[in-house]
């Protein structure tokens, strides 16, 4: 049996194998170092250098951002009053065409879809619309779906 050790020459190629890669691995650990202090370095100056300019930067920036918010909310009120004038000249002018029953305004769309299977008398009976508080409050309907079908 021929063991490594007995072969002439080859401890010194092992011997050298080994140096060069612990040379390699201090190489390695010295790029590996730089690359640590350079981030360092870089992090410093951006705290240095450029945060400042963001602080002062930064109150500004918020401002406009709540003066466009209070901009929008006042687009926003403006909306509603209009919609809310124009629903009231709608209410208004129902009532004096038709009377106060013309305050109730007219479901145009239900909330609750019929059964499809069901016949259209059995899909009229279905639904029910309910009007909130008395008869004649003018008051928002409240569309209710019952649940018992005859079949």
């Amino acid at each position: 049996m021929v063991l490594a050790a007995d072969i002439p020459g080859l401890r010194i190629w092992a011997d050298v194998a080994g140096v060069l890669l612990l040379l390699e691995l201090c190489v390695l650990l010295l790029i590996v170092t730089a690359l640590v202090f350079a981030l360092a370095f870089g992090a410093r100056w951006l705290y240095a250098h450029v945060i400042p300019v963001l602080n002062l930067a930064v109150p500004k920036a918020k401002q406009a951002m709540d003066i466009a918010n209070q901009g929008n909310d006042q687009v926003v009120r403006g909306i509603a009053k209009v919609y809310g004038f124009h629903q009231a000249v709608d209410t208004a002018v129902r009532v004096l065409l038709r009377g106060r029953d013309g305050a109730r305004p007219v479901p145009q769309v239900p909330l609750t879809e019929p059964a499809a299977s069901a016949a259209p008398a059995e899909r009229a009976a279905s639904e029910a619309i309910v009007f909130g508080g008395s008869e004649h409050d003018g008051a928002r309907p409240i569309h209710r779906r019952t649940t018992a079908h005859a079949e």
